[in-house]
């Protein structure tokens, strides 16, 4: 976990420095799997680099991730039900990448 943003590939033009090239340079080198950040609000929310290796920018956003898509289905079909309910309570922004 990083306060600032690794440089992805694709991003050069976006996320600049030295610091950021470096921290995704020691992310990919180790055995880590998963790096959140929240420092600059980039497009991409989870990038999956390679095999196993998952970078998540959290920067105003919360992100959940689950194990089974079908856990993440289920979730979406009970918002869409919930929102079509009249007098209900709405949650919104609940998606799946």
């Amino acid at each position: 976990m990083s306060h600032s943003n690794p440089c992805l590939p694709g991003q050069e033009d976006v996320v600049c420095g030295d610091d950021a090239k470096e921290i995704f340079q020691l992310f990919m080198k180790s055995s880590a799997r998963l790096h959140v950040h929240g420092h600059m609000h980039t497009p991409e929310v989870v990038s999956v680099i390679e095999e196993a290796k998952i970078v998540v920018n959290a920067d105003c956003r919360v992100v959940v991730l689950l194990r089974d898509a079908s856990v993440a289905d289920a979730a979406i079909e009970a918002q869409v039900k919930e929102k079509n309910t009249p007098g209900q309570s709405r949650c919104h922004g609940l998606r799946r990448y």
